[in-house]
């Protein structure tokens, strides 16, 4: 007999009311046999169809089920939570490694939320800063640049209407002194409208603070180094510029503590009128490090950037470097995000690479703990079908489990959130601001987005953890768990899956890291390009103290070779300078340098020679690099010549490549200038090579020599081993983080490989056993219990291995234009490694299974 097709009818169970539906599917089942009879099988199915559809009306529907009382449902709840709460108390063992390595994963995961909310709402606490824009340049050749002449805000703000204020930044070093302390510091000159556009919050004083030329408004920690518990305001302190710029102001303001969402900030502020005293003319070739202005409500940007156009003309016809083709404006919310492409930039915060870079990790690290906790949830509940069977007979119904168990997983989750942010604020937050020159706040920028942050992340986690145990739990039967024929699949294609998972991002991260750190500590082997070794510069701010050391060090045994160079120095002060070569502008890293510079430094001419030390060679001759040679593709540089400052100058030699910044800098063109006796200086760096081992001992030398010649100014002595000291702190640190993550992403997979290890054993046992009784040799069982944990764990390696040897490889190169050479010797110890990690993880439960026990797992059978 032909039957109509099964989804039909059970779409007809689904909907129809029970009391009704005998009634409807027998009426429905007798004209479909009819049709079938009388026509084909296909037109009656059909019509079937077409029949039930008819059905589908409002008297035929199922009545919903009526509620429970809220009061029964709140005791159920209660209910499942104690039974939660005793059967995490009971194995407590096995749920605190859940629990922790949960946390372990959330709290990273969190402190990659806290980074990104604070880099992403950069100085959002400006009330006004939908209206503040910063006006950057836009150079020939597409570079932007924060520097602007310091003529444009003043004339932007007396021209254009719609401009309501305006304030400029022009950063400078100098000697701070109060009483008998003088320290080196950073000063920001501003305008006196800089605290009326923006919101840095103030302890003392107010918006009007700058509005003398002999004020200044110092930080708050400015305030507690020169000031301790004294009040600031109304003293006076004493600031040095240069040799000949001097002056004294007097304390109107203090800032408060500084927000970790403020993406730029400085510890003095003075009038900017203070500045135009330090120059000996202040014109459309000045230049300052940065221009903002706010602007009327409801003004159009578009508005702005026009009436800019008007001042292209006078700032090229000063301009010895590239033209300037337009200005770009950028809104104060977006210069943070933009900062890495504005040369010059006032504003700093994180690269997005570091945030992708972090968050990635941090993903990561919670799918690994996520495929951990459902490994040992799924383990741990094995242990409890018994449990399970029973609360089935009396009366407890499949949801009723899934529930239970639910809300255990619940309860766990819970408690690793909780442990989770504790781990965040007390230990991952306050160490990635130990390890990175970054402040990451210890929470949100508002609760709004806190709260739903935290919600998303808990109830995704919670019901990916849960879901999956309690419902795979819950459908075995209670009559075959009594009678002990219930058949777990010996290992679930998703739970080999998740283990498959886990290891191969185990592998990824520890090869990866395994890789990064060999790379590093090549770098800390990878020549500089010039000798740092035995090198102690030292920098002043006057000629006549330079001249006095340069004499009194010539004089001593100690010291093999001297050099002096003006305003520029490698490794300490790499400043850029425009020249011409075939009518055309180009931009290089200048040095301003004497005769023995090559010499002390340790610098290798490849062509030509250094300079005589002549003021007509000073004059008339410049030194190039390789990098300078390869980019002009010169075939005989010695032959050719450039233009500076509207001189012709020839090119009298090459030196081969050096690193004057960091490894992650790619080598640039650079040009050596001869010491001049009119080029104005405000930094003079001497140079000095140690004839013996003792560079600390010739060292104090200078100290005490320095004390002598200027006792209220500080000393400024520097070896040069020591001018990439932030480079390799950075690098150590970045590898101390990834060993970090790599520790807890192989701890993680161990953890999963142990709860599903310890699960197949527990099932196993009985089939052990009997293997035993028949003859069977530890080996065999040993082969039996592990053949398919190594299948996954080789497939894991095979794949994670390459990818994390494949993905840091990319990552290095993107990072170092030269990066080093690791080999393979890294990829393979970190293989080997984790396969000794886990070994020594199943070795406990490898041990278990050989010496079972047949007679006791026997005995009731």
């Amino acid at each position: 007999m032909k039957k109509p097709p099964k989804w039909i009818s059970r779409f007809l169970e689904w909907y129809c009311d029970p009391d009704l539906l005998d009634e409807i599917a027998g009426d429905a089942l007798e004209l479909y046999h009819r049709r079938s009879t009388e026509r084909s099988k296909w037109y009656a199915d059909v019509f079937f169809f077409r029949d039930i559809l008819g059905y589908l009306r409002l008297t035929n529907i199922k009545k919903p089920k009526k509620f429970m009382n809220p009061l029964k449902n709140l005791i159920l709840f209660r209910s499942f939570m104690k039974i939660g709460l005793r059967n995490i108390t009971r194995h407590y063992i096995i749920n605190s490694i859940s629990i922790l390595g949960l946390a372990l994963a959330l709290g990273i995961g969190i402190t990659s939320l806290i980074f990104y909310d604070v880099q992403v709402n950069m100085d959002e606490f400006h009330s006004k800063g939908n209206r503040i824009y910063q006006i950057t340049q836009v150079r020939e050749g597409a570079k932007i640049e924060g520097n602007t002449p310091a003529l444009l805000g003043s004339s932007v703000l007396a021209d254009l209407a719609i401009v309501e204020r305006m304030t400029r930044i022009e950063r400078r070093g100098a000697y701070v002194k109060y009483r008998n302390d003088t320290f080196e510091e950073r000063v920001a000159f501003v305008d006196p409208d800089f605290l009326r556009i923006f919101d840095f919050p103030m302890i003392s004083g107010n918006e009007f603070g700058l509005a003398q030329k002999s004020a200044i408004v110092i930080s708050y920690e400015m305030a507690k180094k020169y000031f301790a518990n004294e009040d600031p305001i109304g003293k006076e302190m004493q600031m040095m510029f240069s040799e000949t710029h001097q002056a004294n102001f007097v304390v109107t303001g203090v800032m408060d503590k500084y927000s970790d969402y403020a993406s730029f900030y400085f510890d003095f502020y003075i009038p900017f009128e203070n500045l135009a005293s330090f120059q000996n003319e202040v014109d459309w070739g000045t230049l300052t490090h940065a221009t903002f202005v706010l602007a009327k409500p409801n003004t159009n940007p578009s508005e702005l950037k026009e009436g800019l156009s008007q001042y292209l003309t006078p700032i090229n016809k000063n301009s010895k470097e590239k033209s300037i083709t337009d200005f770009k404006l950028y809104p104060l919310f977006e210069i943070s995000e933009n900062c890495r492409e504005i040369a010059g930039s006032v504003s700093f915060t994180a690269p997005a690479f570091t945030r992708i870079s972090l968050a990635v990790i941090a993903l990561m690290l919670i799918a690994l703990a996520v495929f951990n906790f459902i490994n040992i949830s799924i383990a741990s509940y094995a242990k409890r079908l018994r449990e399970i069977a029973v609360r089935k007979v009396i009366g407890s119904n499949r949801k009723q489990i899934i529930f239970q168990f639910f809300t255990e997983s619940f309860l766990l989750c819970l408690f690793s959130f909780m442990l989770g942010i504790y781990l965040s604020l007390a230990v991952f937050t306050p160490g990635l601001n130990y390890l990175i020159p970054l402040r990451i706040p210890s929470g949100f920028s508002s609760l709004p987005f806190m709260a739903i942050s935290l919600s998303c992340l808990f109830a995704g986690i919670v019901a990916i953890v849960g879901i999956y145990p309690s419902t795979y739990i819950s459908r075995f039967s209670s009559s075959h768990i009594l009678k002990g024929i219930t058949k777990f699949k010996r290992n679930s294609f998703f739970s080999r899956l998740m283990l498959a998972g886990q290891f191969i991002l185990a592998f990824i991260t520890i090869v990866g890291c395994f890789v990064f750190t060999s790379h590093t500590l090549a770098l800390f082997e990878k020549d500089w390009g010039y000798e740092a070794k035995d090198v102690l510069m030292v920098r002043t701010v006057r000629l006549s103290q330079m001249e006095l050391m340069r004499n009194a060090m010539m004089e001593d045994a100690q010291v093999k070779t001297l050099a002096i160079s003006m305003n520029s120095h490698v490794g300490a002060h790499n400043p850029t300078a425009s020249f011409q070569y075939d009518n055309k502008a180009y931009e290089s890293v200048s040095y301003f340098v004497d005769e023995n510079y090559h010499k002390v430094l340790g610098l290798n001419l490849k062509q030509g020679r250094w300079f005589d030390g002549t003021q007509v060679d000073f004059d008339q001759s410049v030194i190039v690099n390789e990098a300078m040679v390869q980019e002009m593709n010169w075939i005989d540089p010695l032959n050719m010549e450039v233009e500076y400052q509207g001189k012709k100058r020839k090119i009298i030699g090459v030196v081969e490549d050096f690193h004057y910044r960091s490894f992650h800098s790619p080598i640039r063109p650079v040009l050596f200038f001869g010491l001049h006796e009119d080029t104005p200086s405000s930094l003079y760096y001497l140079s000095i090579k140690s004839a013996s081992n003792d560079l600390h001992g010739l060292q104090l030398k200078t100290q005490l020599l320095w004390d002598e010649i200027a006792p209220d100014e500080p000393y400024t002595g520097m070896l040069q081993e020591d001018a990439f000291e932030a480079f390799y702190e950075e690098t150590e640190a970045s590898t101390v983080i990834l060993l970090i993550i790599s520790s807890i992403a192989i701890i993680l997979a161990c953890l999963g490989l142990f709860g599903m290890f310890s699960f197949t054993i527990q099932r196993r046992l009985k089939e052990f056993s009997i293997r035993k009784v028949l003859g069977a040799s530890p080996l065999s069982i040993v082969h039996q219990v592990s053949k398919t944990y190594v299948i996954i764990i080789l497939i894991a390696l095979f794949v994670g291995a390459p990818i994390g040897y494949l993905m840091i490889n990319k990552l290095l190169s993107i990072m170092y234009p030269e990066r080093m050479e690791t080999g393979l010797s890294p990829f393979l110890l970190a293989i080997a490694i984790t396969v000794g990690t886990v070994t020594i993880t199943i070795l406990g439960q490898v041990l278990r299974a050989v010496k079972v026990n047949p007679t006791e797992n026997l005995r009731g059978d």
